[in-house]
């Protein structure tokens, strides 16, 4: 299976919830960068809730396909979920703030380089038809996403609003 943090076990039902709000606390900064429109990378407050949950749909696929497996077939399965879903998904309130800094590191020539870094700290809500899209949501909490996880960046805290977490099926 997917381990998480510590080597702990993530499990990804492949059954959806009732669930119709959830809200996305960054613990670390999250690099979540997307291409706009006029096609300049951006690193915003105003992520669109489409450019979120494809961000998570690639980083839990990508951990999957190195490290485990997700039930079914999951990019298709995922990919139509998510396009019939993500319209009726709206964002209901955020307080994530655009948080810079620099990174120093040093090169093969013994000289110290900066590297300018941002990310997103703070709370992000939406509401819609999520139930479909928790299991996976879930799973994103613990293996973290955007750029640089592997520094500890992109934690998050999933807090889901009417339901809570998936049961477990009966057999």
């Amino acid at each position: 299976g997917l381990c998480g943090p510590r080597e702990r076990p993530v499990e990804i039902a492949d059954h959806p919830t009732q669930d119709t709000r959830a809200s996305l606390s960054f613990i670390t900064p999250g690099r979540i960068e997307w291409t706009d429109e006029t096609r300049n990378n951006r690193v915003s407050e105003d992520v669109p809730f489409s450019v979120l949950i494809g961000i998570i749909r690639r980083r839990v696929e990508t951990v999957c396909a190195l490290y485990g497996e997700l039930p079914g077939r999951p990019s298709n399965r995922f990919i139509a979920e998510l396009h019939a879903l993500a319209p009726g998904v709206t964002r209901t309130r955020s307080s994530l703030r655009r948080e810079s800094w620099q990174r120093m590191t040093t090169g093969r020539d013994g000289l110290h380089l900066k590297h300018r870094m941002a990310g997103l700290l703070g709370e992000i809500e939406f509401e819609g038809p999520l139930g479909p899209l928790v299991p996976t949501l879930l799973a994103a909490q613990e293996i973290h996403i955007g750029k640089n996880i592997s520094m500890g960046l992109g934690r998050f805290v999933l807090t889901l609003g009417d339901h809570g977490p998936p049961e477990t099926p009966p057999p």
